[in-house]
This record gives C-alpha cells, sequence and structure tokens, in this order.
C-alpha cells in the first residue's frame, strides 16, 4: 500500500494537524474532500467556458475533472464512514472508489456514466493528464479528446451534485456538540539557497 504509506510517512513528517490524525471524523474528512472537488470543478468549469483559455487544451481539464470525480467519491465513502487510512489505500483509482461507493448506496444511471467513468479512471490512475505517456520504445503519446470536457463537467458536477446531503449530514452528525479546530498553512517566502 505505497499511497497509505506514503501519506502517513508525510503525516508524520508535519506533525498531528494532518488529517491522518485519528482524531478527525469521517463527516469532517468527508466536507474537506467535496468541498476541495468543488474547487477543482470550478477551476474547470472556468477553462471550458473561458474562449482564451482554449489554447491551453484538454489536459488540464480533464485533469481538474478527474481529480475532482476521486474526491467527489472519496467524499462519499467518507461520509459513509470510511477512514483516512482507508481511503488512502484506494490511491487514484476512480473506478475502485466508485465501485465502493456504489457498494454503499451511490447510484449513476446510465451505461455511457458508467463507461466514462471506467475510461477517466484508467487515465487518472495511470496520470495520462499530468504527464504524457511514454511508450516501451521510446514514443510520446499525446492524448485526444475522449469526450467533449463539457460532457465530462456535466458528469462530474452531477455526481458532486447528488453526494451533497450525505456529506453534509455526515459532517453535522460528526460536529454536533464538538469543536473543531482550523489550521490555514501559507507557503511563505522561499528560502535563500
Amino acid at each position: 500500500m505505497p499511497g497509505a504509506e506514503k501519506g502517513r510517512r508525510w503525516a508524520k513528517k508535519i506533525g498531528n494537524s494532518h488529517p491522518a490524525n485519528d482524531a478527525i471524523s469521517p463527516g469532517i474528512m468527508a466536507s474537506a474532500f467535496w468541498h476541495d472537488a468543488r474547487l477543482y470543478i470550478g477551476a474547470a468549469k472556468i477553462l471550458i467556458d473561458n474562449e482564451a483559455a482554449s489554447h491551453i487544451g484538454l489536459k488540464p481539464t480533464y485533469f481538474l475533472l478527474t481529480h475532482a470525480l476521486e474526491l467527489t467519491f472519496k467524499a462519499y465513502l467518507a461520509a459513509r464512514e470510511w477512514d483516512y487510512d482507508r481511503l488512502l489505500r484506494l490511491s487514484h483509482d476512480v473506478q475502485r472508489a466508485y465501485t465502493k461507493a456504489r457498494g454503499l448506496g451511490l447510484r449513476i444511471e446510465g451505461e455511457h456514466s458508467q463507461r466514462l467513468i471506467r475510461i477517466l479512471s484508467e487515465f487518472h490512475r495511470m496520470h495520462v493528464f499530468r504527464y504524457s505517456p511514454v511508450t516501451d520504445d521510446g514514443s510520446v503519446i499525446e492524448p485526444g479528446a475522449l469526450v467533449p470536457a463539457s460532457d465530462v463537467f456535466n458528469l462530474v458536477a452531477d455526481i458532486h451534485r447528488r453526494i451533497q446531503a450525505p456529506v453534509f449530514a455526515a459532517r453535522f452528525k460528526d460536529v454536533k456538540g464538538k469543536t473543531y479546530s482550523v489550521e490555514t498553512w501559507h507557503m511563505g517566502n522561499p528560502s535563500k539557497p
């Protein structure tokens, strides 16, 4: 489980304030993942709607949307009581996260949607939208358009809206009668060499 181990090492390095700390409840984590997914969806929408950004290409937009989909499914799983370590073990496998979420009641209708989730998952898991793949013979692969980015946006935004109620219910359940501190991290000034 390299992803989980990497997350634990990172958590140990930065101290107890990381979500890997057992003190954080799944409802709070679900809310954080849901919010982060909303930010990625919003950024993708800006790229889709902005003619001036058309020269950027589709890879950044697809990356934002597939990462939002990963976070959305993980938010749903956290809302259903999955802890941080269990979520980390999913790594970036959107299909596996979706399969687990489906097992806990999430329903997404339509064969087209199922197929699109599977395709996006494979590309996301292999980081195709982050890095251009290289074949065994050294050729660089530049992925073309799968489907219009606006169609992917509609699917991801729809799933994100559907899970809002269970995520917020889990958050409200977990905060009832409790207080949680919020910490803001700033990048700060780069250190001098």
